[in-house]
């Protein structure tokens, strides 16, 4: 008979491999580790298997992180569309999910009537978040369950960045970036697609925090399969189209914030076992990025 977990793991092949840095394209890059993937190991919602042992890489030109030995983007899309993103992340509100830090950022940012485009938005909490303060609203999602669910709530929902028309006041991707196979091009679609003195808002991993630099390619956070890139402080520094308002290191969620809950589960999980991932209940391991594009 067969047991639970071989009925629901899907085998997938994962031999793409990049000759350079997929973010600045640099050839000089070299190899931290192999990388051991929480277990069981999932691909959006969907238990996975994967065929070969991934691998994390640093570009030695900007400083971004990337895997090689991942899944191909057209299986990575299939994966993602086929999944119900609602059951593995948080359905909280945005202001109750996010740390208090990155909720006044965005606050700020937002103003009755400005158009706003989520990317990754998921069932569209920041969305509804955006909503409440009089913005119009749009996201893109591959999840065919969340667009549906946009859709009920009055959001514009595309399942492509392709589908997308128009330009935006402020363009956000929270937890979005690590999972972008073409990290120039998307940043190019981006800045295309905003209105003059607009700004992009990421949220996602710093490859330059405490816990990146102490743990290597035992980093909780690239610890997934669907991770592939993190792109560092450097890149966006030295990019000649954009300029970078600010980066604020943060936890990558509330529930990251929670140190008695967390140091008890660091004990039992990684300490005892010797498994050290970092410290992601305790120091902040992510980074809020405003850019907006140069003059």
């Amino acid at each position: 008979m067969s047991t639970s977990t071989e009925t629901i793991s899907k085998l997938v092949e994962n031999s793409f491999r990049s000759d350079s840095c997929p973010v600045c394209s640099s050839a000089s890059i070299r190899k931290k580790g192999d990388l051991d993937y929480f277990s069981p190991v999932y691909y959006s919602n969907q238990q996975v298997n994967l065929k070969r042992v991934s691998e994390l890489w640093e570009c030695e030109s900007c400083h971004s992180l990337f895997v090689q030995n991942i899944v191909s983007e057209e299986q990575s899309i299939e994966l993602y569309s086929q999944g119900d993103a609602e059951e593995r992340w948080s359905p909280r509100p945005f202001e109750k999910h996010k740390t208090a830090i990155t909720v006044k950022t965005l606050n700020a940012l937002l103003d009755p009537g400005l158009r706003i485009l989520d990317i990754g938005c998921n069932t569209g909490s920041f969305l509804d978040f955006a909503q409440k303060k009089g913005c119009k609203t749009a996201g893109v999602e591959y999840s065919s369950a969340s667009l549906t669910i946009l859709k009920e709530k009055n959001h514009e929902a595309f399942s492509s960045l392709d589908h997308v028309e128009g330009s935006f006041d402020v363009i956000t991707a929270f937890d979005v970036v690590e999972h972008i196979y073409d990290f120039p091009k998307f940043l190019d679609t981006c800045l295309a697609m905003l209105a003059p003195r607009g700004k992009i808002v990421f949220l996602t991993g710093d490859s330059s925090c405490l816990s990146a630099k102490l743990v290597g390619s035992n980093w909780w956070y690239v610890r997934f399969p669907e991770h592939i890139v993190v792109p560092s402080k450097r890149y966006f520094e030295t990019h000649p189209k954009i300029q970078l308002i600010s980066w604020t290191p943060t936890l990558a969620s509330t529930a990251h914030a929670r140190p008695i809950v967390n140091a008890a589960k660091f004990v039992l999980r990684e300490l005892l076992p010797l498994k050290f991932s970092g410290f992601h209940w305790l120091i902040p391991d992510h980074a809020l990025i405003v850019l907006q594009a140069k003059d």
